[in-house]
């Protein structure tokens, strides 16, 4: 189930996005995960056929609430794009989605931010209060920072951070926040959108 389904995603990811100059040959280096949300076994990552989305699949990337006050996850995908020199990339969307179920008087929020080259930029982060029960979407555009990547190198470091937590305002609250896929799985996708630009 898990292949069939990244192979899906990745086949169709951000096909409305579409930037006029991609370069030929980009690849993806070797993937490195460290947090408390995630583990290298179960995540994935690809570069779409068309150069222009960046898809990331955690399995059980969620956090609960129960019993504790506040709670917190964390994942950091690290990885290396290769690219030819001459060009350079921003990551200028996020597109995910969701179920989140909420106490009266809980908080929950998501943030994403990543890092490329020697630049961080930042999506907006996405928060809750309950009482809530619902399942959500969420498309996110950047204004990135000019010359994100670097020129003149083939090797560019990405790092992404996705950051769930959770707060009980009132005792015994209890809450569940969770990236999930299309037919509701515990798996969960990040599809991020790159515009490439000459340099």
């Amino acid at each position: 189930m898990k292949k069939r389904f990244f192979a899906a995603i990745v086949g169709t990811a951000l096909s409305s996005i579409a930037y006029a100059q991609v370069p030929p040959g980009v690849t993806l280096g070797k993937v490195n995960v460290v947090g408390t949300g995630c583990d290298l076994s179960d995540t994935l990552v690809a570069v779409s056929g068309d150069q222009q989305a960046l898809t990331l699949v955690f399995n059980n990337l969620f956090v609960e609430l129960d019993g504790r006050r506040t709670t917190r996850k964390y994942c950091r995908s690290i990885f290396t794009v290769r690219k030819p020199v001459g060009w350079t990339f921003d990551i200028v969307n996020n597109a995910y989605r969701g179920f989140v179920s909420l106490d009266e008087g809980v908080t929950a929020s998501h943030s994403t931010f990543y890092d490329v080259g020697r630049t961080r930029n930042q999506f907006e982060a996405q928060n809750f209060a309950g009482e809530t029960f619902e399942d959500f979407e969420r498309f996110d555009t950047v204004v990135p920072r000019p010359n994100l990547s670097t020129c003149n190198t083939r090797l560019e470091r990405v790092i992404i951070h996705n950051v769930l937590s959770m707060t009980a305002h009132t005792p015994g609250g209890t809450g569940l926040l969770v990236i999930d896929s299309q037919d509701n799985e515990v798996q969960g996708q990040f599809t991020y959108g790159i515009r490439w630009r000459r340099c």
